[in-house]
C-alpha cells in the first residue's frame, strides 16, 4: 500500500509541474504559433476537418451579397449553403461572401480565439465561414428592415493535415470553445475532432443537434468505409505480373537470387529503363474521332497527353524479410555503367545547368537509423565482390566531405534525421545534387506529407526514386498518398486529386471502389508475402493470463485513483490535466501488467514527464507526440548511447531527434544572457544548463525479489520448456521490465545477454555476434527501441516472445521481421503474452485496428455527458470493474485542484 500512497502523492507534483508549463506556454503564445507557422504546409495537405465551431453570433452591418455578381453555393446532404471568408480586420474578425464587402462581424471572445489561429490559416490550417442559404436570405432580410444592423449566426469550420489537429484543438480549448461536429462541411472531408479521445470500443459523445444525428444516418446509408484489412487484403493478393523474367544478375553478386528476387530485379529495371509493358503505365493510347493521336490516363479518363508520363522507379513493398535489400543491390550492380552514362551526357549537354544540381552517377539510400546503414553496410560485404561498390555514410563525421569527393562514389547512405536537419538550416550538400537514384528504406516514415521532414526528403533532385516498404499502408490510404506524392506520380501526387480519385472511391458503397486503387498499385507497385519463402507461417500464440487476487486488487485500486484524478480534472476545466490524466492512467496500468506494484513506484522529471526514458517514450506516443519538434522525424527511442537518430527531451516538453539537438543549443546560446537563455520553439525562459534534461541514473535492485508479477511467472515456465537447440529473443519496450526478467532468470539458472541503449553501438554488435554464436547461451532479452530496426543477426532465433502489446503496431512487426525473414531456415512461434480484463485488451485490439490516440484534449467538460465519458474510458481501462461511479475514498488521498476561471 505505501506504492499506492506514494502515486497518490505524486499526482499532486505532476499537476503543478503542468500547471507550470501551460502558464508558461500562455506568457509565451506568440512564440509558440510562430513555430509552428514554420511548417509551410500547403493547400494540398487540407486533409480532414476537425469541426465547427456552431453558432457563432455576428453582427450584420451591411448588406451580406452587396456587390456580389453571383453567389456560388454548394449543398452539404441536401442541405445548401455558402462559404465565408474570415479576415481579421483591427481586433475583431469579419465575413463577407467571396468576392463580397465585409457585412459581419464576430463577437470579441471568438475573435480573441482565432487570431493565433489565424497567423496559421493561410500554412498549416483553413478557417471557413459558413451559413445556409436560408439563414443568409433571412440576415439580409433583417438587415435591410433595421436599417442598421441585424444579428445572425454562422459556423466555423476547422480544416488541415491531422498533424496540426493538437494545436487548433488545444488553441480553442484555451479559449473555452469546443468543436462540433459540422453541420454544413462544404468540403466534404473526413471529420476528426482532435478534442476526443478516440480508443476503440468507445464511443465519443458530442453535443449533436438532431439534424446532425439525421445527416450522419443519410450518410451511413450511402458509404461503408472501408477497413485497414480489406485494403491489406488487396495489398497481399495484387495480381502477380506474368510478364517478369528471372533476369541474369550480374556476375559481381556473389549470392544467388532466389526466383522471386530475380523477378523484383526485372521489375526495377523495367521501370528505370521505360521498357514498361501496358500494365505498368496509367496512360493508355487512344485516337480520337478526327484522327488525333494522344494518351488517356487509366484513373483520370479527361486527362490526356500528348506523351506518356510515367514515372522513373516506384513503390517495392514485398513483406518484410523478402530480401528487397539484396534486389536493389542487384540493379545498382547492373545499372553502373547506366549511371556513369546518365551523369556524363547531362554534364556535357548543359553544363552551365548544374550549378546547384550536378548530375551524378550516385545513388543515394535514405535509412531510418544509423543501425540501418549498418544492415546495408552488412549486405553490400556479403552479397556484393569487394571493390565493385564504393560507399559512403554521410552521417556523423561522414558529413564533413567536400561535393567532388562525394559524387565519386557509387552509393551514399544516410538518415532522415540528417537530411530533415540539414533542410531545417537550408544548407545541404544532398541538395545541389541531381542523385541518378534515390532510395527510401522504410519509405513509410515520409507517411506524413506536412512534416519538415517529408519536404526536405521530396526536395532531393533524382533522375530515379524508390520507396521500399512492407508497410506501405499503416494507418490510412493517406500513408500511400505520401509515397504516390514523393514518387511526383504525375496527376495523382497533387493530395486533393489523390482523394478525391482514390481515397473517396473506396470510402463509397459499391462494388468497384478498389478499381482505382488496384490499378495504381499494379502500375507502381510490386508486392509479395512471405508464403514465397516456401515457409510454414509462424505459430502465433497469444497467451491470456489472469492477475492473482492482489494483482488485481492493486489495479482496480489504481484505476479508481486515476479516475478521481480525471473527475477533479474535469470538474475544473481543466483540459489538460484531464488529458495529462488519462495518458498517465493508461502508461502507469501498461506498466502494472508487466512489472507489478513495482510500477507504482516509477518517478517523474521536473519537463513532466516520467523519469525512466522508455516510459517518457511511451507517454509521448501515446499523446502522438514522439516526433522531433525541429525536423518532426519520428523518434523511436530516447538517450540511446552514440545514436543520432535517438532523441531527447526539454524542460519545456518538446522532443529533439540527435541531429537536431545540436542546432537547437546552438539557438539557445545565441539567446544566452546571464546564464539564461530562451527556447527558440516556444519562448519559455530558464537556466541554459537546465533545458536538456538527462535521464534519471535509477539503479536496477541488487537483491532478487520474493515474487514476481504473473506475466513474467509465465515468461520463465515458456523459457524452461523450450528444446535445448532452441534460441529466443524476448522484446519489451521497458528496459525495467527486463531488468525484472534478468532479475528472475538469474535466480532460476538461466544464462542470458541482453541488447539496450544505454549500450554503446560497438557493444551492441559484440552481443548480436556472441548471440549468434554461442552454444550455451540461447536467450537474448532486448528492447524495442533497440531491436526493432536494422538488426539482421536475430534469424538464429526460432522464438519471440512479446512481453507487452504496442501502441505503434509498426514496432512489433518490424521486430519479427528481423528474426522471420529471407535466410530463416527454423519454424518460428511468436508468444504475446496479454493480462485479462486490463488496458492491455484494448492496446491490443487499437493495435489490430490501427487506431490512435488523439495529441489533443479529449472533450470532457463539465456538462451532462462529462460522467458517461469517464466511465466509458475507464470501462476501457479496468473491464472487470462494474462502473458503478467512484469508489468512497479519503479526500486527502487525492489531488485537489483549483477551478480554472473562464478568461470571459
Amino acid at each position: 500500500m505505501e506504492a499506492l500512497a506514494g502515486l497518490k502523492r505524486s499526482f499532486e507534483a505532476v499537476d503543478a509541474i503542468a500547471e507550470h508549463h501551460s502558464r508558461s506556454v500562455s506568457r509565451n503564445t506568440k512564440g509558440t504559433w510562430n513555430a509552428f507557422l514554420h511548417s509551410e504546409c500547403s493547400q494540398a495537405e487540407i486533409q480532414v476537418c476537425f469541426g465547427s465551431i456552431c453558432s457563432a453570433s455576428i453582427q450584420v452591418r451591411a448588406d451580406p451579397v452587396a456587390s456580389v455578381r453571383e453567389i456560388s453555393k454548394r449543398t452539404f446532404h441536401g442541405e445548401e449553403g455558402v462559404a465565408l471568408e474570415l479576415c481579421l480586420d483591427g481586433e475583431s474578425f469579419w465575413v463577407r461572401v467571396p468576392g463580397g464587402e465585409l457585412f459581419g462581424c464576430l463577437s470579441a471572445k471568438v475573435s480573441q480565439a482565432l487570431k493565433p489561429l489565424d497567423a496559421l490559416s493561410h500554412t498549416c490550417i483553413q478557417m471557413e465561414g459558413v451559413i445556409s442559404s436560408s439563414t443568409l436570405e433571412k440576415a439580409r432580410s433583417a438587415w435591410k428592415k433595421s436599417g442598421r444592423s441585424a444579428t445572425t449566426t454562422i459556423d466555423i469550420n476547422f480544416y488541415g493535415h491531422p498533424h496540426s489537429a493538437r494545436r487548433v484543438g488545444d488553441g480553442l480549448a484555451s479559449a473555452k470553445l469546443f468543436l462540433q461536429p459540422p453541420g454544413l462541411d462544404l468540403q466534404s472531408l473526413p471529420y476528426d475532432n482532435p478534442q476526443y479521445l478516440k480508443l476503440p470500443g468507445v464511443f465519443n459523445v458530442r453535443s449533436t443537434s438532431g439534424n446532425d444525428i439525421e445527416r450522419r444516418e443519410r450518410a451511413s446509408d450511402n458509404a461503408q468505409p472501408a477497413s485497414n484489412s480489406e485494403i491489406e487484403a488487396i495489398l497481399d493478393h495484387m495480381p502477380q505480373p506474368n510478364f517478369l523474367r528471372e533476369i541474369s544478375t550480374d556476375g559481381r553478386i556473389i549470392t544467388a537470387l532466389v526466383k522471386y528476387q530475380k523477378e523484383a530485379v526485372d521489375f526495377i529495371t523495367r521501370r528505370e529503363t521505360g521498357d514498361l509493358p501496358p500494365s505498368l503505365s496509367l496512360w493508355r493510347p487512344q485516337s480520337s474521332a478526327n484522327g488525333f493521336f494522344h494518351y488517356q490516363h487509366v484513373i483520370l479518363p479527361s486527362a490526356k497527353n500528348s506523351t506518356m508520363e510515367d514515372i522513373l522507379g516506384g513503390l517495392l513493398a514485398d513483406d518484410m524479410g523478402l530480401g528487397k535489400t539484396l534486389s536493389v543491390l542487384a540493379v545498382i550492380v547492373a545499372s553502373l555503367s547506366r549511371a556513369f552514362d546518365f551523369a556524363f551526357a547531362k554534364t556535357r549537354a548543359a553544363p552551365s545547368h548544374w550549378e546547384h544540381n550536378v548530375p551524378s552517377k550516385t545513388t543515394l539510400v535514405i535509412v531510418p537509423s544509423s543501425l540501418l546503414m549498418d544492415s546495408w553496410d552488412e549486405e553490400i560485404q556479403k552479397h556484393i565482390i569487394p571493390g565493385t561498390l564504393k560507399t559512403h555514410r554521410y552521417h556523423g563525421a561522414g558529413k564533413q566531405i567536400g561535393l567532388s569527393d562525394l559524387l565519386t562514389h557509387d552509393i551514399v547512405l544516410t538518415t532522415y534525421a540528417t537530411v530533415g536537419s540539414e533542410f531545417c538550416r537550408g544548407q545541404s550538400i544532398l541538395n545541389r545534387v541531381e542523385w541518378y537514384r534515390l532510395v527510401l528504406d522504410e519509405a513509410h516514415s515520409i507517411r506524413n506529407p506536412s512534416t519538415r521532414q517529408f519536404r526536405a526528403i521530396s526536395s532531393i533532385s533524382a533522375h530515379i526514386r524508390w520507396c521500399l516498404t512492407g508497410t506501405p499502408i499503416q494507418n490510412t490510404l493517406e500513408d500511400l498518398g505520401a509515397l504516390v506524392k514523393f514518387l511526383r506520380v504525375p496527376i495523382l501526387d497533387d493530395m486533393r486529386t489523390f482523394r478525391k480519385h482514390i481515397t473517396v472511391p473506396v470510402q463509397a458503397n459499391s462494388s468497384g471502389r478498389f478499381a482505382n486503387l488496384r490499378r495504381l498499385l499494379e502500375s507502381l507497385c510490386l508486392r509479395r508475402t512471405r508464403t514465397l519463402l516456401g515457409l510454414p507461417d509462424p505459430i502465433n500464440d497469444t497467451q491470456m493470463l489472469k492477475f492473482s487476487a492482489s494483482e488485481s486488487a492493486m489495479y482496480q485500486d489504481f484505476g479508481e485513483n486515476c479516475r478521481h484524478a480525471i473527475d477533479l480534472a474535469v470538474s475544473g476545466h481543466s483540459m489538460q490535466k484531464a488529458n495529462h490524466h488519462v495518458i498517465r492512467a493508461i502508461l502507469g496500468m501498461r506498466l502494472f501488467c508487466n512489472d507489478g506494484p513495482k510500477a507504482l513506484l516509477g518517478k517523474w522529471g521536473p519537463c513532466g514527464f516520467p523519469s525512466d526514458p522508455e516510459e517518457a517514450l511511451s507517454y509521448l506516443q501515446t499523446t502522438g507526440k514522439s516526433i522531433c519538434a525541429q525536423c518532426e522525424c519520428e523518434v523511436l527511442a530516447l538517450y540511446q548511447a552514440d545514436d543520432r537518430s535517438s532523441g531527447v527531451l526539454t524542460i519545456c516538453q518538446h522532443v529533439l531527434c540527435g541531429e537536431c539537438r545540436p542546432i537547437f543549443e546552438a539557438d539557445l546560446d545565441a539567446y544566452l544572457e546571464d546564464g539564461r537563455t530562451q527556447c527558440p520553439i516556444c519562448g519559455l525562459q530558464g537556466s541554459r544548463d537546465a533545458f536538456i534534461t538527462e535521464p534519471s541514473q535509477q539503479c536496477a535492485s541488487t537483491s532478487p525479489q520474493k515474487s514476481y508479477p504473473t506475466k513474467l511467472l509465465a515468461l520463465l515456465e515458456n523459457v524452461r520448456g523450450h528444446n535445448s537447440a532452441d534460441k529466443c529473443v524476448i522484446f519489451s519496450f521497458w528496459k525495467k521490465t527486463l531488468d525484472m526478467v534478468a532479475d528472475l532468470f538469474v535466480s532460476n539458472g538461466i544464462p542470458f545477454l541482453r541488447m539496450h541503449g544505454s549500450l554503446a553501438p560497438g557493444k551492441r554488435a559484440k552481443i548480436l555476434t556472441e548471440f549468434e554464436q554461442s552454444t550455451s547461451i540461447r536467450v537474448l532479452l532486448v528492447t524495442f527501441g533497440t531491436g526493432s530496426v536494422g538488426i539482421n543477426k536475430l534469424m538464429v532465433a526460432n522464438h519471440i516472445h512479446i512481453l507487452e502489446p504496442q501502441w505503434n503496431p509498426s514496432v512489433e512487426s518490424q521486430a519479427i521481421g528481423r528474426i522471420l525473414r529471407f535466410g530463416q531456415e527454423k519454424f518460428v512461434k511468436i508468444i504475446r503474452y496479454i493480462v485479462n480484463d486490463t488496458v492491455e485488451e484494448a492496446v491490443q485490439s487499437q493495435q489490430l485496428r490501427k487506431l490512435q490516440l488523439s495529441g489533443g484534449g479529449f472533450g470532457l467538460s463539465k456538462d451532462e455527458h462529462a460522467s458517461q465519458r469517464i466511465q466509458e474510458i475507464m470501462r476501457l481501462l479496468c473491464p472487470s470493474k462494474s462502473p458503478n461511479g467512484p469508489a468512497s475514498m479519503d479526500p486527502g488521498d487525492v489531488p485537489q485542484h483549483l477551478p480554472v476561471s473562464d478568461p470571459d
